[in-house]
């Protein structure tokens, strides 16, 4: 059985991170690796904005998904 804390974050960059790509993220569970840019001004959204699509893509066309 999974620990629960072993999914708490760490540090405040994780907190971060966590909150604007998961818990603030508009998008439905399932469909969360949709958001491209979450509104903020970090050099990580930026990042993330610019090659999260290729990514995605990638994803679509690799992984299988079973349900």
């Amino acid at each position: 059985m999974p620990v629960l804390a072993s999914y708490t974050p760490k540090t405040a960059a994780v907190r971060y991170l966590q909150y604007y790509y998961t818990a603030a993220n508009p998008n439905p569970i399932g469909k969360k690796l949709l958001l491209n840019e979450p509104g903020d001004t970090s050099s990580y959204s930026r990042v993330h904005a610019r090659y999260n699509l290729f990514f995605t893509i990638y994803l679509k066309n690799t992984v299988t998904i079973q349900h």
